[in-house]
């Protein structure tokens, strides 16, 4: 949320879990507005904003149609809907879904291939692998180097899925 603060958008935050409310409001983040709500119902009147986006949240929706059909409809037209989510091929995704905590169990980490399809479903829709972690120290020294590489290569591994699409 503070990278489109820092843009200078003017940020809402939505979660359902009054703690996390609690651990984004003391960000401080200029201007930046918190409530407690559910991406399947988000509240707001129909084209309210510019860019809606969805970090880390899809995963956890009942119904993701739902919530990004909601995210369009909050969305003023020539907007961008954006969904970054956990990589289920990551090596991040890989142990949360082995661990299976109380927060993973009900997560559903994307492939590359199933959130392509999703947004695709929603009209044209770029989706890619980013931040290609390796998490073992002697790796993370180079962590510039194999980012650089594994975009480069389009690998589908990297620890987020990034999606977006502009809405019409």
């Amino acid at each position: 949320m503070s990278w489109f603060a820092e843009k200078g958008y003017l940020v809402t935050g939505l979660d359902p879990s009054p703690k996390s409310l609690e651990i984004a409001r003391k960000k401080s983040i200029p201007g930046a507005a918190f409530r407690q709500g559910w991406g399947e119902k988000l509240g707001f009147p129909d084209q309210t904003f510019d860019i809606t986006a969805a970090i880390t949240s899809l995963e956890f929706a009942d119904d993701e149609e739902l919530m990004l059909s909601e995210m369009v409809r909050c969305t003023k037209p020539g907007g961008v809907v954006v969904v970054a989510v956990l990589n289920r091929w990551s090596w991040y995704g890989i142990s949360r879904t082995l661990r299976r905590t109380d927060i993973a169990k009900k997560a559903h980490f994307y492939t590359l291939r199933e959130l392509k399809k999703l947004l695709g479903s929603f009209g044209s829709s770029e989706v890619e692998a980013s931040t290609h972690i390796i998490p073992i120290p002697v790796f993370q020294r180079f962590s510039d180097v194999t980012e650089k590489m594994f975009t480069a290569l389009k690998s589908p591994f990297g620890s987020f899925l990034v999606g977006k699409f502009n809405v019409v």
